[in-house]
């Protein structure tokens, strides 16, 4: 059981608990162990609409207002004022671009414009992350001007 527990992307989507033998656990109130965040993001929705409108310089996408008031995901998201967007397949996928972010896109321009053979120019660097399974470095965040023994070019 925890073995699937930990698998896939279950827990950034849910809050998984495997009682103990003998323990009880009530289905009405959550566990005193859970922070008051956790709490809130098991209970708000994971999917919303939005409704996209097409200008002649771009498009503007309206997020429902219940979400912009009521959702603390919302004002992390949209702290900077600018996001990051993704295709992921037929999906867009937004994330926030944090200073951390800007510094770490300045690192990874410099890594790039020193001509060197380093993980900013490996096929496998995606999202300052290290996506190749043979690699020592595998999922983990790694420093754009390094080179690992898996290193490929684009």
């Amino acid at each position: 059981m925890h073995e699937l527990a930990r698998s896939g992307d279950l827990r950034s989507k849910h809050y998984i608990h495997i009682p103990g033998v003998g323990e009880a656990v009530s289905y009405v109130q959550a566990p005193d162990h859970l922070t008051k965040d956790q709490i809130t993001r098991i209970g708000l929705p994971q999917e919303f609409e939005i409704e996209v409108e097409a200008e002649v310089e771009g498009a503007w996408l309206r997020i429902p207002e219940a979400i912009v008031e009521n959702d603390p995901r919302w004002s992390m998201l949209a702290s900077s004022g600018i996001l990051k967007a993704k295709w992921d397949g037929y999906h867009l996928k937004l994330s926030p671009i944090t200073q951390q972010n800007v510094l770490n896109q300045k690192d990874i321009e410099d890594a790039i414009a020193s001509g060197e053979d380093c993980c900013a120019t490996c096929q496998y660097f995606e999202t300052a992350r290290c996506q190749c399974e043979d690699s020592p470095l595998f999922s983990l965040q790694v420093d754009p001007a390094g080179k690992c023994p898996e290193f490929e070019h684009l």
